[in-house]
């Protein structure tokens, strides 16, 4: 299976704020939408970074202000590491582990994006469930393995 296949399944559409954006907006979204991570677009639709639920509470935590008044191009991830629609599942996981990350953009060849991938979304779909005893394909084993 690879991503496009993944985003066929899961994807309700990509949830982005711009790089002027308070991060204040993109805590209210993530927990609007129950997800992870926003993605930053900048005005051509190009994912310039990345900002996670992690992202907010280490500034809340680091920053005597916490997000009063930071943009969320001032507290993003820059440049995250994108797959294209073709990689295939077991190749996004094994990125996502070497990277210790959690969240994946999926951009097309020309880097405009087309959706964004969980840890959780691609562990519900591996490709070899017979490596994880008692997981079924389309079966949420997540737990076991997403803390």
């Amino acid at each position: 299976m690879n991503i496009e296949a993944v985003l066929r399944l899961t994807s309700h559409g990509v949830i982005s704020v711009t790089p002027e954006s308070p991060v204040a907006e993109a805590a209210r979204l993530i927990a609007a939408h129950r997800i992870g991570a926003v993605v930053v677009q900048d005005r051509g639709g190009n994912a310039i970074g990345l900002l996670s639920e992690f992202d907010i509470v280490r500034i809340v935590a680091e920053r005597r202000a916490g997000i009063r008044g930071l943009a969320a191009e001032d507290a993003m991830r820059r440049t995250p590491i994108s797959v294209l629609p073709d990689t295939s599942v077991a190749d996004a996981i094994a990125l996502m582990a070497e990277g210790d990350l959690r969240h994946l953009p999926v951009c097309a060849a020309d880097g405009r994006l087309i959706g964004l991938v969980g840890l959780r979304d691609l562990l519900r779909h591996r490709p070899d469930p017979a490596a994880h005893p008692g997981a079924a394909e389309g079966q949420d084993n997540s737990r076991a393995y997403v803390n």
